[in-house]
């Protein structure tokens, strides 16, 4: 016959949280795979005058999320226009950044 089971014979709460710790504790590369990066540690990036010196300084920002691009000549800032396509555009620093604000205030 089978023994009868006793508080004993379980493990403690002690016992069970340090068991399940180490499952809890698992470095990101591990869930996420080799290179993986969260979308947390991106940055959206929005860039006033992207046709002159702007486009290399988008091109060392390119892993990161471009957002918005603004050039007073869309004509001449093309190129990166058509790299980054999935970018808002306009042409005016002043009205991007006055809608961004009002953006960001709704939202809060």
């Amino acid at each position: 016959m089978d023994k009868a089971r006793t508080v004993a014979d379980f493990p403690s709460r002690r016992e069970v949280a340090a068991a399940s710790l180490g499952v809890l504790i698992v470095p990101r590369h591990v869930l996420g795979g080799s290179g993986y990066k969260a979308p947390s540690d991106t940055l959206r990036i929005a860039a006033v005058g992207v046709g002159g010196m702007g486009r290399r300084y988008i091109a060392g920002c390119a892993e990161e999320r471009i957002v918005l691009l603004c050039d007073v000549d869309p004509s001449f800032a093309a190129p990166v226009l058509r790299k980054y396509s999935g970018a808002r555009v306009c042409t005016d620093w002043r009205q991007m950044l006055d809608k961004e604000e009002r953006t960001l205030t709704r939202s809060s």
